[in-house]
């Protein structure tokens, strides 16, 4: 039997919407309503008790979700002293970090963590003499520190890769515009 746009079945059958589900609403199977019962009353009843408690379980893990961002917030705030005196030793103060071979060249003094050692090896300056060699071995650095490999480690070399990543694609902006590639 069909009410308005929702199919009534047996008792043992849940409610469905009768036609093509919403575009981009992906349905699981334990998120869908299953009523008992064919009073229309106790069945609204159930909806309502089966939409309060999907309601409090997302506010529940947007709570949790804002509680984790605030901590690793905190966590940043806390590291970044540390970081950014690793970072200067690395690459100089803000106001120089200009000269990309030489960040290259000694990049492993910022990669301490163990699978960025593991990615990483030494680079001398004889192998960035040419331009496109410049572009290669940078391309291997930001993959070494790219955000989406570093998100299993801790919060501190998370940062530290954050930073060094943004610093190498400054640098190599100035090195694009000093020598055409």
């Amino acid at each position: 039997m069909v009410v308005g746009n929702t199919t009534v079945g047996s008792e043992d059958t849940p409610l469905k919407m009768a036609g093509k589900p919403w575009v981009g609403f992906d349905v699981k199977s334990e998120d869908e309503f299953k009523g008992q019962g064919t009073d229309r009353h106790a069945l609204k009843a159930q909806f309502e008790a089966h939409v309060a408690a999907k309601s409090e379980a997302a506010a529940k893990a947007a709570r949790r979700e804002a509680e984790d961002k605030r901590s690793y917030e905190d966590a940043k705030f806390a590291a970044q002293e540390g970081v950014e005196a690793k970072v200067t030793a690395w690459a100089g103060p803000k106001h120089n970090r200009k000269n990309l071979r030489a960040m290259l060249a000694c990049f492993d003094i910022i990669v301490t963590w163990p699978n960025g050692v593991a990615r990483w090896t030494k680079v001398g300056l004889h192998q960035l003499v040419m331009a496109s060699d410049v572009k290669k071995i940078h391309r291997r650095a930001i993959l070494v520190v790219h955000p989406d490999k570093v998100q299993n480690e801790e919060t501190e070399v998370q940062i530290l890769a954050e930073s060094v990543h943004s610093i190498l694609h400054e640098a190599l902006g100035i090195f694009r515009k000093q020598e055409p590639c």
